[in-house]
Formats: structure tokens, sequence, C-alpha cells
């Protein structure tokens, strides 16, 4: 089984309940490009995939979104795969973003107990 969940961190200055909306609305459609690219370049078909959105409710220190990631790969099969997926999910991430916000994406493989792990993590570039 393959799962993803991508966190974010609710704007602060959002202030009525259309704006909080329309930003939600704006990171499901996030999540559903991520999920095609991961599908993408594990060559999995949707229903491989169980895919989690949520908010952040301890985020002191977190970037603004964090993809994780946990991959099935009990035979080796897919460790390039998953440096390939990070720096794809991270590049679709900054194409995404609103406003120059910070991402992250960490992927672990798992063979039936907690495998290697390798993430990364971008900044936006400093003005």
């Amino acid at each position: 089984m393959h799962e993803l969940l991508l966190r974010y961190k609710m704007p602060e200055n959002l202030n009525h309940h259309r704006e909080i909306q329309v930003f939600r609305d704006r990171v499901i459609s996030m999540a559903i490009q991520i999920q095609a690219k991961a599908e993408k370049v594990f060559s999995l078909s949707t229903n491989n995939v169980v895919w989690e959105v949520q908010e952040f409710h301890q985020s002191r220190g977190m970037p603004d979104f964090y993809v994780t990631g946990w991959i099935t790969d009990n035979y080796d099969e897919k460790k390039d795969d998953v440096l390939e997926a990070q720096l794809e999910i991270l590049a679709l991430m900054r194409r995404l973003t609103f406003r120059g916000e910070t991402v992250a994406c960490w992927i672990q493989r798992v063979k039936g107990k907690w495998g290697e792990a390798n993430g990364l993590m971008e900044k936006p570039p400093a003005n």
C-alpha cells in the first residue's frame, strides 16, 4: 500500500469564511496534482494510493506545505523512484504555492517495517 499526506499551515491573514474556503480549495487542487505526479513516477493506479490532506495543528518550525509519503518497497525496486518523486513533487509544489511559501517532501520506503528515510526540503529564495 502507498500512502501520501499533504499537511499545510492556514495563513493567519485570512479573515473571512470565503477566503478560508478559497485557500482550502487551492490546497485540494494542489493535492490532486501531487497525487497524479506520484502515481506517474511510481507507475501506480489511483486505487493503489491512500491520500490525505490535513491542516497542521502543531505547526511551529514546519514548512507551509509538507508532503509525507510511505511507499511499499519489499524488493528494493523503488529506491531511485523515491528520490525522483521527491524532486518532482518539490518542483510541482514550488510552482503551485500561492505566495512563496516553504515546501518540503519526505518519502519513506517501507519493507513490512519502517525502512530508510530520505527527505528533501526547500525554502523560498531570499529577496
